[in-house]
């Protein structure tokens, strides 16, 4: 999230949706292998390997690619490169927002996520 009123209201809302009241359905707690895991991608993302950057020119599927536009994990620029990497994307950078871009534009996500699957379908 942005330090804008209206960024950080939206992240008060997610965290509201995510740890909020609900008590059933809920996804099992991480364990320290898959977090550990995790922090080692994260380690080596900056890492540029141009070899597989070249390898996603191969994917033949239409591809949304989707971030906020003030992401400080995946810079939107990223995105943007990566879409034009591929054959076939659609990509969309969501205002106001960093990395839980997704939890912050929820219906708005939800809703292009399910327009690219009825296009792409």
């Amino acid at each position: 999230m942005t330090s804008t009123d209206t960024s950080l209201e939206a992240g008060r809302q997610a965290a509201g949706r995510i740890f909020g009241g609900r008590t059933s359905d809920r996804d099992e707690p991480t364990t320290w292998q898959t977090r550990q895991a995790q922090y080692d991608a994260v380690c080596t993302w900056g890492i540029p390997n141009h070899a597989l950057l070249q390898r996603v020119a191969a994917i033949e599927l239409t591809v949304f690619v989707a971030n906020g536009d003030s992401d400080p994990m995946i810079l939107p620029r990223y995105s943007n490169l990566l879409a034009g990497l591929l054959p076939d994307a659609r990509v969309k950078i969501y205002p106001d927002s960093a990395h839980g871009f997704l939890f912050q534009h929820h219906e708005e996500f939800a809703a292009d996520v399910h327009a690219f699957l009825e296009e792409a379908g």
